[in-house]
């Protein structure tokens, strides 16, 4: 199944002409609390649950290895909580016009994939996925926004480690066709139907996944990712099969990037 990620309710949150402080009113809705309580409350009841565990566990003379396992899914909850609310602060940024890249520098993005890999290291030992890289041919410096462009990987990393069971490997492919630098994060993952691609970009999309027996959130993520790469004039295509894992493959032309500097 090929998808080109085209939910109406997706349009009308991430396409550039129509994202306005209008049309990002909405967050403010009751639909938005709940939805963003719910992503809220998972972190924060980790960092609850595990930092009682670690108190009485302490009390009860824990070894340095127990406190060190408690202290670190802490600080993996923490950093969950952190990135979910830099997500609240793009949306923001939004809707006050003031979200915006910088397309004037080239950059090299195999470097910038490494970066956004390095991030999700711990987290994918945990989970016991592997992260690899593959680069194909040679890859130009291309006029991207180096900090959104780390972002928009982290964040589709993520993901791909999110949806992946244990054993599972999860690749970044780099290469250039006819003059498109094209990115690739491809999950072995328990992969979507047509429909639950269309979720997952929605705002506060969640999927079943049945890897873990819970339902997964999105949250604001990947509504944010699109409009980043659109932003710099790039597409994101979604290349999915229930059972057959996921590819996000990014789009960006080396001839539109120069063409914004002249």
């Amino acid at each position: 199944m090929r998808h080109l990620a085209k939910n109406p309710a997706l349009k009308a949150l991430v396409k550039s002409s129509n994202l306005t402080p209008k049309t990002c009113a909405n967050f403010s809705s009751s639909e938005f609390l709940s939805a963003i309580t719910h992503d809220l409350k998972t972190p924060l009841n980790a960092i609850i649950g595990f930092s009682d565990a670690l108190k009485e566990e302490i009390g009860n003379v824990a070894t340095v290895e127990e406190c060190l396992e408690y202290v670190a899914q802490i600080n993996r909850a923490a950093l969950e909580m952190n990135e979910l609310v830099h997500d609240l602060l793009d949306v923001g940024a939004v809707a006050s016009g003031n979200f915006s890249v910088d397309l004037v520098k080239k950059i090299e993005i195999c470097e910038v994939v490494k970066r956004a890999m390095r991030l999700n290291q711990d987290y994918a030992l945990k989970r016991k996925v592997s992260l690899k890289m593959e680069i194909i041919g040679e890859i130009a410096a291309i006029n991207l926004d180096e900090k959104r462009m780390k972002q928009v990987l982290t964040n589709l990393t993520s993901n791909a480690v999110k949806c992946s069971s244990e054993g599972c490997e999860v690749k970044i492919v780099c290469e250039v066709k006819n003059n498109q630098l094209e990115i690739s994060v491809i999950d072995q993952g328990f992969g979507m139907s047509e429909q639950q691609v269309e979720i997952a970009f929605e705002k506060y999309g969640t999927i079943q996944n049945p890897n873990s027996g819970s339902v997964d959130s999105f949250g604001l993520g990947l509504p944010i990712v699109k409009h980043l790469v659109e932003m710099q004039n790039g597409e994101i295509e979604v290349i999915s099969k229930a059972g057959k894992g996921t590819q996000m493959k990014l789009k960006f032309s080396y001839l539109s990037a120069n063409a914004q500097l002249m």
